[in-house]
């Protein structure tokens, strides 16, 4: 099986650097060319299934693509990007100006400690766990996937099939795809961000 990770294309809250985890913003301008630029380099690939998030951005991205491939978007909010709860919608200064205990609780224990009304990590990762437990249940009959989602749920994928990995350092750039090779008992990078 071969899975395909692409990242959703930029927003206005990337741009402004705020948390947005669960607001359901769409691509600006600059997000829509990354996601022709994204159908424009998988044109040639023979995709069997395209899955998004739930959210627009996740589904505006992945819209070039199915329309060049004539195949429907499969939506899974399984694949939701983790929410910040009170969080979403700021940056880093008015959090903290907003919740200063809290935020450096988080910034110092990012895995187990869960911001006023986000949804903890430890949930959030046993739920993408389950949305790729069901991509490779289905692997015979798909066996090409393109998954366009969050860079959270990009970050939580990586790490289910390299344990180990530094969670942090793995980067997913938009308008990129990274491809992974997936046998019964093993896996390994195809491509990264090309």
């Amino acid at each position: 099986m071969e899975l395909i990770l692409a990242r959703h294309g930029q927003t206005n809250f990337n741009v402004a650097k705020k948390f947005y985890g669960a607001l359901d913003v769409p691509i600006n301008e600059n997000g829509r060319n990354q996601a022709e630029l994204l159908a424009d380099k998988l044109r040639d690939f023979e995709i069997s299934k395209i899955v998004t998030s739930e959210m627009t951005r996740c589904v505006q991205t992945a819209t070039p693509t199915a329309e060049e491939h004539k195949m429907k978007i499969s939506q899974n909010g399984l694949f939701n990007e983790k929410s910040f709860g009170r969080w979403e919608g700021l940056d880093a200064d008015q959090i903290e100006a907003l919740d200063s205990k809290e935020w450096w609780s988080w910034l110092n224990a990012p895995f187990t400690y869960t911001p006023p009304a986000a949804e903890p990590f430890d949930t959030f990762f046993e739920r993408v766990t389950k949305g790729v437990s069901e991509l490779l249940i289905d692997r015979q009959t798909s066996n090409k996937v393109l998954l366009v989602c969050h860079l959270g749920v990009l970050r939580s994928v990586n790490q289910l099939l390299f344990p180990g990995t530094d969670f942090w350092s793995v980067d997913f750039k938009a308008g990129c795809y990274t491809q992974f090779h997936l046998d019964e008992d093993s896996v390994r990078v195809v491509t990264r961000n090309q």
